[in-house]
């Protein structure tokens, strides 16, 4: 549903627009608005009196316009210090209360502990309330079963999400669900990093020799065992990596035989050692 603006709210922002020398888009950026909505009010009230008013004149109107645009500059500066606060803002019950607490707490020395609750959405009584309360029985638990999703966390190569790190901790022998996991790791900004393993198998930088083109690109065949094609490929395990040489017979499009390698600089075993055969063909290395 579209944002809705009020007329005192829509004057504020074309006075600010026709007299602080700031840039529209820098405006509208600092206000929250679109540039578009902010063109076409500007458009609509050009000819407007704007700054008249009983007892304001032009540079005390300036005076409170910047002094607006400055207080909406360190609203969105909090914010951005605020990780995973910034969805409590728009919606109080989207982050539990404690954390937006816990996020004031910290930043109480740079802003003023006013300032912040209302960018947070709390009261500032109930900030205080929070300092002075003892902890419960909840949070000394959540302190516990936080302190071993972290080492977890640490110990996966952040690479273990809600499922898996509840299993481990399961195992560990801590009583804890999926969703008081998922909770604290939300809370706290744990997350998992993805990451692929990869393995460069083509050095085409080297001084060997290079064997001839025999097919030239003509990967067509009238009959079975007339042209074989062969590759390399690489598989991650939990001894290392594992190499896997397959070849190919054109005609049939099916592999005739494959061989694990240590290593990709090991050559296929011609002597003593055939590939492993698929039961179509008679493949040879040689």
């Amino acid at each position: 549903m579209a944002k809705r603006y009020t007329d005192e709210f829509r004057r504020d922002a074309v006075r600010i627009a026709t007299t602080s020398g700031l840039t529209r888009p820098q405006l509208s950026s600092d206000l929250g608005v679109g540039l578009s909505t902010l063109n076409k009010w500007v458009q609509q009230h050009q000819h407007d009196d704007l700054m008249s008013g009983p007892h304001e004149d032009v540079e005390k109107e300036n005076t409170r316009l910047r002094k607006k645009v400055r207080l909406l500059q360190e609203e969105r500066e909090v914010l951005k210090k605020a990780a995973i606060v910034p969805r409590a803002c728009r919606c109080p019950r989207a982050q539990a209360k404690p954390v937006r607490f816990a996020f004031i707490d910290t930043w109480k020395e740079e802003w003023p502990v006013e300032f912040l609750c209302r960018v947070m959405r709390v009261t500032s009584r109930g900030f205080r309330a929070w300092r002075v309360r003892p902890m419960s029985q909840r949070q000394r638990g959540d302190m516990v079963i936080l302190a071993h999703i972290r080492e977890q966390h640490r110990l996966s190569l952040e690479s273990y999400g809600r499922p898996r790190m509840t299993e481990e901790l399961q195992e560990l022998g801590v009583k804890v669900g999926h969703r008081r996991v998922g909770r604290l790791m939300r809370d706290n900004g744990i997350k998992i990093i993805r990451t692929q393993k990869y393995r460069a198998t083509t050095d085409s930088n080297h001084a060997f020799n290079i064997a001839p083109n025999l097919l030239d690109q003509n990967f067509s065949a009238t009959g079975p065992n007339q042209k074989w094609a062969g590759d390399i490929s690489y598989i991650w395990t939990s001894e290392g990596w594992l190499y896997l040489a397959v070849i190919l017979d054109l005609y049939s499009r099916r592999v005739i035989g494959w061989a694990p390698l240590g290593h990709a600089a090991q050559t296929l075993p011609g002597s003593g050692q055939q590939p492993h055969e698929t039961g179509s063909g008679n493949p040879r290395v040689e």
